[in-house]
């Protein structure tokens, strides 16, 4: 197995905007260049049962290059009032070690791949966007977006050969990050925050912050070969995808891993010159975490809310006491495979939290 291994990578850019108001209306735009220069070279130990056989070395060079423009118009219709209306056009990098020429063994008969040809995903942006400002500090928002994602990433798992299954191979569980075609994600959220400034007492103090978001989503990946198919035939170190999809057949539609359908973040806090304390729950619906050989087969992250308490106290004149606690409540992650009742694990991480003081001079 190989889990060591080299990376270098050079990032370059420059970027050109321009601003021009018109009266109440504002348009801003521009355009980014980046370019990135990757090089990582992996390591593959080769075995006979316990026997050593070699040491391969894998190499892997390459540039990724993206222009990147972007035009936003912005309408004031008071000083409290704005509406924005945006296109933009942006990427994503892979996980790090996604990208990375290696082959890890975790247990017996079950690998993970890493797949330096992973191309990076593009996305083309449309928002529209209303905020009204009032009282004091209080904002209220809303929006709607639409995004068009070229070669997006997901995770995949299958059984395959590691060599010719003429000669008796037994089938490896092996897990490896793959590009779909394309998805598209439409969507609306809404956003309040304010303080509780109509109270004359210390409840004016307190404000609440909320938003949801509800996105719909659709993904197109190649057709999956079935789960009985026992001739796939993955090599470390080769383009092995057309093992697991049916690169000529017909697309298979699946939502957009990692995106759930409803999202929300509420948090009621305290604020004072001397004082603030924010508690604050997050909530997620479940997501396609993970694809499997078949639809029945694919892993979902299940529903969950998390809840997290900050503080900031000014202890003295120029020093602060900062207090975090996240996940106080230990809500465990848990996979299934589609259904709350087929489980497929539960990871509890426990709470975890962090104290510090800040001084000023």
């Amino acid at each position: 197995m190989s889990t060591f291994f080299t990376a270098s990578k050079n990032i370059y850019a420059f970027y050109g905007m321009f601003k021009h108001n018109f009266g109440k209306l504002m348009l801003f735009g521009g355009v980014r260049f980046e370019k990135t220069d990757i090089d990582y070279a992996g390591r593959n130990v080769v075995t006979d049962g316990s026997k050593f056989v070699r040491l391969d070395i894998l190499n892997d060079q390459r540039t990724h290059e993206f222009w990147l423009p972007q035009f936003l118009v912005k309408y004031s219709m008071n000083k409290n009032t704005n509406f924005r209306a945006v296109v933009t056009r942006t990427y994503s990098r892979p996980n790090f070690k996604d990208v990375l020429p290696y082959r890890e063994e975790k247990d017996n008969d079950e690998f993970s791949f890493g797949n330096p040809d992973l191309k990076y995903p593009g996305v083309t942006n449309f928002d529209l966007l209303g905020e009204a400002y009032f009282g004091e500090q209080g904002l209220f928002s809303g929006g709607l977006f639409y995004k068009q994602i070229d070669d997006f990433v997901f995770c995949f798992t299958r059984f395959a050969h590691q060599s010719d299954a003429s000669t008796g191979t037994l089938l490896d569980k092996i897990t490896i990050a793959a590009n779909g075609l394309d998805a598209h994600v439409y969507g609306a959220e809404l956003q309040l925050q304010s303080k509780l400034y109509f109270w004359d007492n210390f409840l004016s103090d307190f404000g609440v912050f909320a938003n949801c978001t509800y996105t719909f989503s659709e993904a197109y990946i190649y057709t999956r070969y079935p789960a009985n198919y026992s001739d796939a035939l993955v090599i470390f170190g080769e383009d092995n995808l057309s093992a697991f999809f049916d690169v000529n057949g017909e697309k298979e539609k699946i939502t957009l891993p990692g995106q759930a359908k409803h999202t929300a973040n509420i948090a009621l806090f305290y604020e004072t010159p001397d004082f603030y304390a924010k508690i604050t729950a997050n909530y997620h619906d479940a997501f396609l975490q993970e694809l499997g050989a078949d639809s029945d087969l694919d892993e979902y992250y299940n529903k969950a809310w998390h809840f997290d308490f900050t503080t900031n106290v000014s202890v003295a004149e120029n020093l602060q006491l900062s207090v975090d606690v996240i996940n106080f409540t230990n809500v465990p992650k848990k996979f299934d495979m589609g259904a709350p009742d087929k489980l497929v694990k539960q990871e509890y991480y426990s709470w975890w939290g962090k104290i510090g003081l800040k001084l000023n001079f």
